[in-house]
């Protein structure tokens, strides 16, 4: 089969070849160059057709993921998940597809019954955009029809920041590099009382790969901080293939966390893709007391197939199927919500019920039809009745005088 490759890829392969093959310009750049670099090298990825596997284990009994159980609010933390992650995205068009499977520390088989369908109709969810609505479906719990385009998913699979998934940064790398003001203005998350201040170090060798090194500082409350280094491999579109996290009052310099990529696979010339990846956390208290690294949980993500050049029917964005009963709202980020977010609820109702919009709308055509064969049958029946008058009177004998 013959690969159609879009000129405009072409041109954006040219400019990010350009940007990691100078060495030069990327060890003398400031910080703005390097989120340019980053940027034009991010466009290579925008029409991307990949499914990824996620397997999180925890070591201990870590209660990264815990949540509370609807029946007695109790937490249980998890053991292992399994989250597979289908993300296409095309013409500025997408679709996200998200499942987990989940394994509970707690023994208890009642308690991990109820989890596994809380986990089920929490976390499996669907969410595609047409170019015209965006459509979140989650399993049995609601559906949102959204007028325009709704991206912000921390599921969603970013290249540039496959390594910072774990943390509260899910955006895209050159976002990230902005600092405060680029991650406020994408408004993707809340920072709170969060300040976030970047500085690129340099060039150097790290485990084998030419990398570009950014260090992103978060100051907390008081005196307290994590630093983030970030190493971009050069030679790969300046993906991070390397992140360590180091935080105040921890360790001066054992990182808390570290994630790197172990596997790479070149999917067309110039143009890198990770297909093996790993994050690996490690038990603070442990670090901070004994100064040695004991792994707390990892998370390993795995690439099962790959393409930079989709080719779906607009149907593959549009058709999300949501079940009868769900409550559905209708969302317009156009309108300024409570929150002043833009997202404003304009409607909800119940799916199939009479205020479904598509339920009401087949009532409306019912009705119209309805009327309108009534007023043709009446209409046929007053033509008839002409009909047999008309043709009474012909047959009528005439009488002379």
């Amino acid at each position: 089969m013959r690969t159609h490759v879009p000129i405009r890829f072409l041109a954006a392969i040219g400019i990010a070849l350009f940007s990691q093959t100078d060495d030069t310009r990327a060890n003398d750049s400031s910080l703005e160059e390097i989120a340019d670099i980053v940027r034009s090298n991010e466009q290579l990825y925008e029409n991307i057709d990949v499914t990824m596997e996620m397997v999180y284990e925890a070591e201990l009994d870590d209660d990264q993921g815990a949540m509370p159980l609807p029946s007695g609010q109790k937490v249980v933390p998890y053991k292992s998940y399994r989250d597979r992650i289908s993300h296409v995205r095309q013409d500025g068009m997408f679709r996200l597809v998200f499942d987990r499977d989940v394994v509970m520390l707690n023994t208890d088989k009642k308690e991990s019954e109820e989890l596994q369908r809380y986990v089920e109709d929490t976390y499996a969810r669907t969410r595609s955009y047409d170019g015209d609505k965006t459509r979140l479906l989650n399993n049995n719990a609601f559906g949102n029809i959204i007028y325009g385009k709704d991206e912000k998913d921390g599921t969603r699979i970013i290249p540039h920041a496959l390594l910072l998934r774990m943390s509260l940064y899910k955006t895209y790398l050159s976002t990230l590099l902005g600092g405060q003001l680029a991650l406020e203005t994408a408004n993707e998350f809340d920072l709170g009382t969060k300040r976030i201040t970047c500085e690129y170090i340099g060039q150097d060798v790290i485990e084998g790969e030419q990398s570009a090194i950014v260090h992103v500082k978060v100051s907390l409350k008081g005196d307290r901080h994590i630093v983030w280094k970030l190493c971009l491999a050069i030679e790969k579109n300046y993906i991070p293939h390397l992140v360590e996290c180091r935080q105040s009052k921890v360790s001066d310099h054992l990182p808390t966390s570290a994630a790197r990529v172990t596997e790479w696979k070149e999917v067309l010339p110039g143009v890198w893709f990770p297909m093996k990846s790993e994050i690996r956390a490690y038990d603070k208290e442990v670090l901070r007391e004994r100064n040695r690294q004991q792994q707390r949980w990892s998370l390993v993500m795995t690439t099962e197939s790959i393409s930079f050049n989709p080719n779906y029917d607009q149907a593959h964005f549009s058709d999300v199927v949501f079940p009868e009963g769900l409550m559905m709202y209708v969302i317009d980020n156009d309108r300024v919500g409570p929150e002043g977010d833009g997202n404003q609820i304009v409607k909800s109702y119940v799916k199939g019920s009479p205020s479904d919009p598509a339920v009401a709308e087949i009532a409306a055509a019912n009705k119209f039809w309805t009327g309108a064969k009534v007023m043709a049958f009446n209409a046929f029946v007053a033509a008839l009745v002409v009909a047999v008058f008309r043709i009474v009177r012909k047959r009528r004998p005439k009488h002379s005088h």
